[in-house]
């Protein structure tokens, strides 16, 4: 990795403005390595966390502590432990451009800019936990990663996040919401998470809030306290299932940034349940890709008003289409068939043509279906079930 060196700029406006580029040791007054790896006198070996601890914290504490400290009104980014904090807070710390990070543009921000040495030094710091970075993100033994979602546009009504754009082994992964825009700003609900068939283990997901190519993380952080781990086509709300984005501009987009984010089992193991090449494992029947979301979404409608005829009690109806299983939503070969069976019937890009859809609906031309819903509501409420399930198979 190339040697990163701290240079400060200096403009002289008594000598026409000309610009003098002058390198300098942003550690020379506290006897610390330089961020290229040369040393000042008595300095040790180069080591981040030392020279973190030694400059940048007193800074920390002496420019950001007042707003900043787990206490504070300002986002908690000095919350103890604040060494792994800092490093760990969305954007704040960028190892891949460390002239970017937020901890020394400080963004759109009220409090005052960093005077020039002191910035030097918390750049410096920076650079050095930028070349000397451990973290391999392609080591397949990392049971979790880091890891943020691709900023979207996100549109009324429901939304689909791809889970694997933050961690690709999280294949099939996803998580959705219902997005309304209120005069406060938009408003998220049903927020849930659908893992795939290795799971879903994640960390303190941050809302971040993308416009013009400028980031800005939820100053609440919302779901700081927020770990999450689901088995193999599970689903589960994210918190509450629901966040309130006050102001969130109209032509803004959304990302999700996860302090860790990876599969919850190792698909290595031979013993493991969930592991895809196991011929025991329930796998999805006939290409649905989605059993979670089919049993959180779709099973709940199916076993109230279609399982008493179509999964056994009704032999023509159950030929017609087999249900068989759709009530036993703690079994998940169960929910794999009867999510199978289900798709085979349905097309998910035009759900409305099938007969799961028109038969229960009292204006439909369709006839010799016996259950008719009696209101409109309940209809809407069955067919917004079955549509959020089959926006996952899609």
């Amino acid at each position: 990795m190339r040697a990163l060196t701290p240079l400060l700029l200096l403009t002289l406006g008594a000598c026409d403005a000309a610009t003098v580029q002058m390198r300098v040791d942003p550690f020379a007054d506290a006897g610390m390595p330089m961020a290229d790896g040369a040393v000042t006198e008595d300095a040790g070996p180069v080591d981040p966390e030392t020279v973190f601890e030694s400059v940048v914290a007193p800074l920390l504490e002496n420019r950001c502590a007042a707003c900043h400290d787990a206490d504070r009104t300002g986002p908690a980014f000095l919350a103890d432990p604040v060494y792994d904090t800092l490093l760990d807070y969305p954007a704040l710390v960028d190892l891949d451009d460390p002239a970017s990070s937020r901890l020394l543009t400080k963004g759109a921000h009220a409090g005052p800019a960093w005077p020039v040495t002191e910035a030097d030094q918390v750049r410096g710091w920076i650079e050095m936990e930028a070349a000397g970075d451990p973290t391999d993100p392609t080591d397949p033994t990392a049971p979790v990663e880091d890891g943020a979602t691709e900023p979207m546009v996100v549109v009324e009504g429901l939304n689909v996040v791809e889970l694997a754009e933050a961690a690709s082994t999280l294949t099939g992964a996803r998580m959705t919401f219902v997005a309304t825009r209120t005069p406060a700003g938009l408003f998220l609900a049903e927020l849930r998470v659908y893992a795939g068939e290795a799971g879903v283990r994640l960390r303190r997901p941050v809302l971040v809030t993308v416009e013009e190519g400028v980031s800005e993380p939820d100053p609440v952080d919302r779901f700081a306290g927020i770990e999450m781990q689901l088995d193999a086509y599970e689903s589960g709300l994210l918190g509450t299932g629901s966040v309130s984005l006050v102001a969130f501009p109209d032509e803004a987009q959304l990302a999700f940034v996860f302090d860790r984010i990876g599969p919850n089992a190792d698909p290595t193991d031979p013993t493991d349940p969930t592991d895809p090449t196991d011929p025991t494992d329930p796998t999805p029947a006939d290409g649905c890709r989605s059993v979670a979301a089919f049993t959180a979404e779709a099973q709940p409608q199916l076993s109230a008003f279609c399982a008493s005829c179509h999964a056994g009690g009704n032999m023509t109806a159950t030929s017609a289409l087999d249900m068989t299983g759709v009530r036993d939503s703690g079994n998940a070969t169960a929910q794999a068939g009867a999510c199978g069976q289900l798709l085979g019937a349905i097309d998910p890009a035009n759900p409305s043509e099938s007969s799961v859809w028109r038969a229960p609906d009292r204006g439909s031309d369709l006839t010799g279906h016996d259950f008719k819903f009696p209101t409109s509501g309940q209809l809407d409420d069955f067919r917004g079930a079955l549509g959020r399930w089959l926006a996952m198979e899609e």
